[in-house]
């Protein structure tokens, strides 16, 4: 490898410039002053020449060129004819930029000691130049290539012909011209070229991933040992190329959430495939010794193979990924569309293969069946066996000239012999291909919507004729197949044609709008800001939000008790009935009334009681639900392992597992609800919840089928396999609650687990005062449980913070409650015991009463509350929690410290007057000097007044229209509510976005010239630099650990961005002249995208930064104050 060439893409594809993630690492802005300062020498280069250029058109003569051009030019000669040159590429970030901003790096070779000097972090080595293009064996890399190499060349001798002319008349405009064209061209060719380079790359990778997945397809027919060996020796090669290469790939990509979901999906394949290769093993082993729970294992392994298909698929689709979108969900529309999609393509060619043989046997419903009760039939081992000795004659034959290859012929040739036992899988792909269809058909516009649905009723159409053909012998079905194979090729879309689910995608992408929070939160202040803004049509986006929120609650109070259930829905009848109306007045052109302002303050009113109330029953459900995620699994655990002659063994079996699936549904759901209708606004936070839960909902029944082949198969294997769904269902629980328990508020976990407490107390003296001590039993049971979870609360909430004061008071608070605990239980024993003895009674009453105490401490702790200070909302919780009442005050010890005696008068001494001793003089009184005129004041400037000025000239455009604008505004409405007097983050985050409201002016040519957009992006990466600062600034004094990694997670994208921004406006300013063009048109596509992303990451900067300045050390000497602005201040 040629180290002394290293041709680097770019600022944001350096994983060396990349801000770390942990604090620890490095001093982010150091890299980023690092990135900018060695990156940008040739990038400025760019920038200055489209600046010459136009001073040039103002009638000024250009300088002579020929030295850097010249260097350029040479530069494009190493490009071409070099045989090895080294790229560091990150796809993410080549789609934000563009097929037009790579290339600035280019430039860089005018400085070879420079250029030669950068950081030797490739990924990836390759010949280029033509002889790459001969020597591939990638087709698209040799058809994407020489255009690329040809524009570079073609564009260096323009920029030398330019050169020539301007030296000869330096006022030439026909040099201008090629000049101009030449800068462009050196830009979009070399962009191109790396393109190549960087797609040629991801096509290696998913070649493995798709060689894992034809390994997977097959995992359902290995029938003998000697296969499940001769399978495991042939995946594991690929599985661990595919986990090399996937892991050195996402620590290139400058995302974090593609970084973290390619780390997801590879942690699940590395940790479901040996749990794969043990349910294979126990289901031949079932099979083989005609034992029961074949079925079950059967289903396991489908599970299994299933589960990891998904993750890769997954990884291809994230690979592939050229674009990301700061504000993008996993339940957004358009993603949920793309995933399926992606899903749908990857299964059409099974479906081709097996409508194009017409001797394929159909998996409709009860065929797996059949095929599992004829698979030990003797013609089936015989072809079983006989593909395995051709299989090893095959291995044989192909070793000695082929070594490389021989896993794909050999695969081929497996898959071809067992295409006469496989009956089901190609089968079951037209279904999955249908439902993936459905998925997006429910997603779709509406025109797209009713094609999607009546594809889809003609494929099933003619699906179930062939199938009907095929059963019945006959195998005259290949007009029907074709048919059908034709109707599935134009609904999911081919390399020559686009296909019916491709087009309703970009329809939808296209269309856009915007879309409903997906958080209780971010739908209130959707909702609020329709409400706070009257004049402004926000295309019924707070209308919709509100009905989703009132949805949301009618959905969470079907799992509430009457009385709270009556009140919610109270609620939201009250909430529909003012939004209907008001949105009547709107209709009517009544909004500004005095009738409709009266309904928007209700509306206001009622939307934050339905908020505050929602959450204060989120955090009891999850009191509820969580208290205790281990009994029912470890009860289930002791079932499966009963001795085989225990009486009612299967009863207490089926017992058991309906209990452990109650109790994983009441979880999950629970779990839905904190995500959609809780207060938690964090994305990551949000999607993890929903993976798990679905994760867990996956698991259960799988669990419970393994559980049944343990009960029926005393085996190692069988008990291996039960363990290892086993290890991993427990820790999707334990998962499951660490993301819930951080979607809600730790103080009002505690106080709400306290008011349970109460409550549980209330029902064991119900169980004395009626002598039943298996209620006794169980709620103290209870109790004891969620005093446990009140203190592993504490020990998280102190491991969370760096205050010393504030661990040491949570810390003592938590001691107490683990030293109050087991004398409760214990005192709760006797009464137990003794359901009638008065003493035991009054000393379990004693010790419960002390552990109700030690939780108040902690919720005092965790609020800093002292003295037993309490709101009056804490209260009103107690006096609901139920009938049962703490001892008076006259009952309980109360420390009280006894008045002191009044302190005796201090006795001075005695002074002795000498009287023989004259007193001193009175000095004489002072003289008044009037203190000199103060000078006049000097004229103030109100920064607050200019940016309300300015915004006045700006108005809120449609987002469709100017999405630049649009994205400027919306960080101006989340900043104005600061005020940013002494905030230096506010006050640079609204600089920001008065610049890019600027700089959309002057993208759309309103004034301005190059060297004004030019000028306009640097201010914006520098006042973006500004922002990344005090935001690690901030993170480095703030004492809460979360809260510091969120806040750096979120300042970490803004220098990315930001430079993306740099290169993209300097890309646009190559283009000016040309704005009817196909280029000019996707360099202002890329210039949106990038700016609606850079506001959208410096908000988020904002909140996590307000957030984070409540936890701050105090002896800092930070002056950060948040002070909100009044409501008329905006106007």
């Amino acid at each position: 490898m040629n180290q002394d060439l290293c041709f680097v893409w770019g600022y944001p594809t350096i994983s060396w410039i990349r801000p770390p993630t942990n604090p620890e690492l490095a001093p982010l802005e150091a890299l980023v002053n690092q990135g900018h300062s060695k990156i940008f020498r040739g990038f400025f280069r760019v920038s200055r020449l489209v600046i010459l250029h136009e001073e040039a058109e103002d009638g000024n003569a250009m300088p002579d060129l020929t030295r850097p051009v010249g260097a350029v030019s040479r530069a494009v000669d190493n490009l071409i004819k070099q045989r090895q040159l080294i790229v560091v590429v990150d796809r993410p970030a080549l789609g934000i930029l563009g097929r037009v901003s790579a290339s600035t790096v280019l430039l860089r070779r005018c400085n070879t000691s420079v250029f030669t000097a950068t950081r030797r972090t490739a990924i990836s080595t390759s010949n280029v130049g033509y002889d790459t293009c001969h020597s591939s064996d990638d087709p698209i890399l040799q058809q994407d290539m020489p255009p690329a190499l040809q524009r570079v060349e073609t564009s260096s001798r323009l920029l030398e012909d330019a050169c020539r002319m301007l030296k000869g008349d330096p006022f030439s405009v026909p040099a201008r011209k090629k000049l101009i064209d030449g800068a462009r061209g050196i830009l979009q060719g070399t962009s191109a070229l790396l393109l190549c380079f960087d797609e040629s790359e991801v096509r290696k990778i998913i070649r493995g991933c798709r060689k894992v997945l034809d390994y997977l397809a097959v995992a359902e027919v290995i029938e003998s040992i000697d296969d499940l060996a001769q399978f495991v020796k042939d995946i594991t090669p690929w599985l661990s190329r595919v986990s090399s290469d996937v892991s050195n790939r996402q620590g290139e990509l400058t995302h974090q959430v593609h970084r973290d979901i390619l780390c997801r999906c590879l942690d699940q394949i590395r940790t479901l495939s040996p749990i794969l290769i043990c349910s294979m093993k126990i289901f031949i082993q079932i099979g083989q010794d005609q034992q029961r729970g074949q079925a079950e294992a059967a289903e396991n392994r489908n599970y299994l193979a299933q589960r990891m298909t998904d993750e890769m698929h997954e990884i291809i689709r994230v690979l592939q990924l050229t674009t990301y979108d700061e504000d993008e969900w996993d339940a957004d529309n358009v993603t949920v569309m793309r995933k399926a999609l992606s899903a749908a393509k990857s299964l059409l060619t099974a479906a081709l293969d097996w409508l194009g043989d017409p001797r394929a046997r159909p998996g409709a419903v009860g065929e797996k069946t059949r095929r599992h009760e004829d698979v030990h039939s003797r013609p089936t081992r015989h072809r079983l066996e006989q593909c395995g000795r051709r299989k090893r004659r095959v291995r044989r034959e192909c070793s000695s000239s082929w070594p490389k290859a021989n896993d794909a012929i050999l695969h081929h040739k497996m898959t071809h012999q067992m295409s006469g036992i496989k009956p089901s899988e190609l089968m079951v792909a037209i279904r999955r291909i249908l439902d993936y269809a459905d998925r997006i058909g429910a997603r779709a516009l509406p025109e797209d919507s009713y094609a999607i649905k009546r594809s889809i009723s003609e494929i099933q159409s003619l699906t179930d004729a062939v199938c009907e053909l095929r059963n019945q012998g006959r195998y005259d079905n290949e007009g029907l197949a074709a048919s059908c194979a034709q109707k599935l090729k134009e609904l999911v879309g081919t390399k020559h044609s686009t296909g019916i689910l491709p087009d309703a995608l970009m329809n939808a992408h296209r269309v856009g709008g915007a879309n409903p929070a997906h958080t209780a939160g971010g739908r209130l202040e959707q909702a609020l800001r329709w409400l706070d803004n009257p004049g402004v049509d926000d295309g019924g986006l707070g209308l919709r939000a509100l009905k989703m929120m009132t949805e949301d609650a009618r959905r969470l109070a079907d799992r509430l008790n009457p009385q709270d259930r009556g009140h919610l829905l109270g609620l939201c009848s009250d909430i529909d009935r003012l939004a209907n109306q008001l949105a009547d007045l709107e209709r009517r052109g009544l909004g500004n009334t005095p009738e409709a302002n009266a309904i928007r303050q209700q509306l206001k009113d009622k939307l934050r009681e339905l908020s505050d109330f929602m959450r204060r029953i989120l955090t009891d459900r999850v009191v509820e639900d969580f208290a205790d995620i281990t009994t029912p699994l470890k009860q289930f655990v002791e079932a499966v392992h009963a001795e085989p002659h225990a009486p009612n063994r299967e009863g207490n079996f089926a017992d058991k597992s309906d209990r452990l699936r109650q109790h994983a549904g009441s979880m999950t759901s629970t779990a839905r609800l904190v995500a959609t209708c809780g207060p938690c606004k964090s994305k990551n936070t949000i999607e993890a919840i929903v993976d798990t839960a679905e994760k867990v909902d996956q698991m259960t029944p799988q669990l419970v089928n393994a559980g049944k082949i343990r009960l029926h198969n005393q085996t190692d294997s069988a008990e291996q396999h039960f363990e290892n769904l086993h290890r991993q269902y427990a820790d999707a629980l334990h998962r499951l609650r660490s993301h819930v328990d951080d979607a809600i508020d730790t103080h009002e976990f505690v106080r709400a687990s306290e008011t349970a407490m109460r409550r549980y107390t209330n029902r064991c003296e119900d169980a004395i005062a009626n002598s039943f001590p298996q209620g006794m039993v169980d709620n103290t049971s209870q109790i004891a449980r969620l005093g446990n979870r009140v203190l592993m609360s504490a020990q998280n909430e102190a491991d969370n913070s760096e205050e010393p004061a504030y661990c040491d008071r949570v810390n003592s608070a938590a001691n107490q409650v683990r030293a109050a605990i087991p004398p409760m239980v214990t005192q709760a024993k006797q009464v137990a015991i003794s359901p009638r003895d008065t003493g035991a009674a009054n000393a379990w009453r004693s010790a419960n009463d002390r552990l109700l105490d030690s939780v108040r401490a902690v919720g005092d702790a965790i609020a800093g509350v002292q003295n037993g200070r309490h709101s009056a909302n804490y209260q009103d919780s107690l006096s609901r929690a139920s009938p049962y009442q703490p001892q008076a005050m006259s009952q309980q010890v109360i420390r009280t410290i006894p008045p002191q005696a009044p302190t005796p008068p201090i006795v001075h001494n005695k002074m002795i007057i000498r009287e023989e001793i004259p007193a001193p003089p009175r000095p004489p009184p002072p003289v008044e000097i009037s203190p000199p005129p103060r000078p006049p004041p000097p004229p103030e400037y109100d920064e607050e007044e200019e940016t309300r000025a300015f915004w006045e000239r700006y108005p809120l455009p449609q987002a469709s229209h100017q999405p630049i604008l649009s994205a400027a505004h919306s960080l101006h409405n989340e900043l104005k509510q600061w005020s940013s007097q002494e905030n230096e983050i506010v006050a640079a985050a609204k600089r920001m976005a008065i610049l890019m409201a600027r700089l959309s002016q002057l993208v759309r040519g309103e004034g301005g010239t190059k060297k004004d957009l030019i000028e306009c992006a640097k201010a914006i990466a520098d006042s973006s630099e500004e922002v990344t600062r005090l935001a690690v600034q901030l993170a480095r004094l703030c004492t809460d650990l979360k809260m510091r990694m969120a806040l750096l997670q979120m300042a970490e994208r803004i220098p990315t961005i930001a430079t993306q921004l740099k290169v993209c406006s300097t890309v646009k300013s190559t283009m000016f002249g040309t704005s009817s063009s196909e280029e000019d048109i996707e360099a202002m596509e890329q210039l949106a995208h990038n700016a609606q992303n850079l506001m959208l990451a410096v908000k988020d900067t904002v909140r996590a930064a307000e957030a984070a300045s409540i936890k701050i050390k105090t002896n800092s000497g930070l002056r950060l104050r948040w002070v909100r602005k009044p409501m008329w201040s905006n106007f």
